[in-house]
């Protein structure tokens, strides 16, 4: 799978609550991240699905 950098300006507090909850279970930010974005866009009616996908962006 090919990589890209995403920098994003969010909130201290978020940014703190995710490197605690990260640290405590033990498993990688970028992971935690990557499957949280996976998810709300699941939650935006199957936006992965390939019939959706060049929709998404525009």
């Amino acid at each position: 799978m090919a990589v890209k950098k995403l920098v994003v300006m969010i909130d201290e507090n978020i940014k703190a609550a995710a490197d605690l909850f990260c640290e405590v279970r033990g498993i990688k930010l970028k992971n935690f991240l990557e499957e949280a974005i996976l998810d709300r866009l699941e939650e935006y009616g199957d936006a992965l699905d390939s019939d959706h996908r060049k929709d998404i962006y525009h």
